[in-house]
């Protein structure tokens, strides 16, 4: 007669080669991003296709600046750490040298794709452009003393005479500031303002400052009385 029957149904696949893709790398942080001297910032990058993928050795870092183009290698000391996947990189304390595009170039078997990202670092410590110069000064005249400087961030300006920081609740002084320039005028000069006039700057990254010392001259004596020229 005729029993159960059974079958084994078999299904034969074939495995499925990848297709070969060139890698594709992209950018975390834009075209540029900026930080300030002394902080720290974080530069990333993500491949978004790569087939074969694309080992850690596979990826360089370069920086441009107006040295020179620089290979990054494997970091430079402490400042420059980066991730296992080297797609990170981490600037500990951002310097002035650390600014300028950063570039990074993958590869894998099928060719090589690079992005890159330009990093600005501000901050300026201050710099008095003009310093101050010895001056002489009639009494009864007014004494006016500019003091111009560079620096990022705007910095704070301080006036001292004699070692002591002047204030402008005395009548006689008036001082007028704004980012980049300072001055200090002194009403109606008397003897008892002839000496040491200090101007200091600073900002977060730095002071700097400029003296001079001022002489204050006497109003003119006659030898002869009006009257007596006139005779």
């Amino acid at each position: 007669g005729f029993g159960p029957q059974s079958a084994t149904l078999v299904i034969r696949t074939s495995a499925v080669t990848p297709t070969p893709k060139i890698p594709r790398i992209v950018s975390n942080n834009g075209t540029s991003v900026s930080v300030s001297r002394d902080d720290s910032i974080v530069l990333s990058f993500s491949i978004t296709q790569a087939m074969p993928p694309v080992s850690p050795d596979d990826i360089v870092w370069t920086i441009t600046n107006s040295s020179g183009t620089f290979d990054l290698g494997s970091g430079e000391g402490d400042n420059y750490v980066f991730s296992e996947d080297r797609l990170t990189l981490r600037i500990q304390r951002a310097r002035r040298v650390d600014a300028g595009t950063y570039s990074v170039d993958v590869s894998n078997a099928v060719g090589t794709a690079s992005a890159e990202i330009t990093l600005m670092v501000t901050g300026v410590s201050p710099q008095i452009t003009t310093p101050l110069r010895n001056t002489t000064v009639v009494e009864g005249q007014s004494l006016i003393l500019t003091c111009p400087a560079v620096a990022d961030p705007s910095p704070v300006f301080v006036w001292r005479f004699r070692g002591e920081r002047i204030s402008t609740i005395a009548n006689k002084y008036e001082i007028v500031s704004n980012n980049s320039v300072s001055t200090l005028t002194v009403v109606g000069v008397g003897g008892s303002d002839e000496g040491d006039y200090n101007c200091s700057v600073s900002n977060r990254f730095g002071p700097d400052s400029t003296s001079a010392f001022i002489t204050i001259l006497g109003p003119p004596t006659f030898l002869m009385t009006p009257s007596e020229i006139r005779d």
